[in-house]
């Protein structure tokens, strides 16, 4: 590739063409006037591109990192701020594992991590409307009016809409009991009472709490609003770890097992390969039949 254009005018029209070159093959080839050419480069491989390749275009060092928290999260206070502090539990939850106790993860630096975020975030990173529905009224699941009751529903449709998360029904469940019995006691207490039907808080209060979250700029700065955002903080840190544990080596597990939470171990030895049942069966299958 070349940074030289050469244009042709038919009937009125102006075609552009560039010199692409595979190899030791270069032809021109049609292109738009806003042709732009990127091209990725490995960071092991750039001392092997000539000087005068690179020299023809602007460079730029990208991780993973880069984009976890580009525009579309940066922006949003509350949830960059909900992201960095789940990265970090969770870089935390797995410091008794060596790099290599889990397959795949890079030794350098966090791009495994940043990765798995990434793809718990992909409906933000594809767009996500930032201006969801600010009246819970417009929603049809909140026919319930129990306060308890649509507290888990707002909560289950929030990370439904906002997250690629699987059993999100479950795991709020979890999250939720979790919090009751772990946050600071005023937290907890206010949580409880919400769940029991006994706080002081409406419907949409609680909407806006959660979907607060998700707007660009700052977040919502209440008793309530901090609640919500540390459930959904202990969500993806509890989701990120899980999927990382599925990396860790069976000999890694078993020397942390007393430090992991008997749920994820039970998701771990829940695969497939680990399932005697399943061996047994695959060997009669594979058996010669007389």
């Amino acid at each position: 590739f070349n940074q030289h254009f050469r244009s042709f005018k038919k009937d009125g029209e102006t075609t552009y063409y560039a010199n692409i070159a595979v190899g030791g093959m270069s032809r021109p080839s049609l292109v738009r006037p806003s042709f732009q050419c990127i091209i990725h480069v490995r960071a092991s491989q750039l001392a092997l591109v000539p000087i005068a390749f690179l020299n023809r275009f602007e460079k730029y060092r990208l991780k993973v990192g880069d984009f976890l928290y580009d525009a579309k999260i940066k922006d949003r206070h509350g949830l960059c701020g909900i992201v960095k502090q789940s990265k970090h539990l969770v870089v935390e939850h797995l410091a008794p594992f060596e790099k290599s106790g889990l397959y795949g993860m890079l030794p350098s630096d966090d791009q495994t991590i940043d990765s798995v975020f990434i793809g718990l975030l992909s409906p933000v990173c594809n767009g996500m409307d930032q201006n969801h529905s600010e009246n819970c009224e417009d929603e049809e699941f909140t026919l319930t009016k129990e306060t308890g009751v649509y507290f888990k529903e707002c909560f289950v449709h929030f990370v439904r809409t906002g997250f690629a998360i699987e059993d999100i029904a479950g795991k709020v469940d979890t999250v939720i009991d979790l919090a009751c019995k772990y946050l600071p006691v005023d937290d907890a207490r206010f949580l409880t009472q919400i769940l029991n039907n006994e706080a002081n808080v409406s419907n949409n209060a609680i909407w806006q709490a959660f979907f607060g979250i998700m707007k660009v700029g700052p977040s919502q700065d209440t008793f309530l609003g901090r609640i919500c955002a540390r459930l959904v903080q202990m969500l993806l840190t509890e989701v990120a770890c899980s999927s990382l544990l599925m990396l860790a080596t069976p000999e890694a597990i078993f020397a942390n097992r007393r430090l992991l939470p008997s749920e994820m171990l039970d998701v771990y030895f829940q695969q497939e390969h680990f399932s005697l049942k399943a061996h047994v069966a695959s060997c009669m299958s594979s058996a010669p039949s007389n």
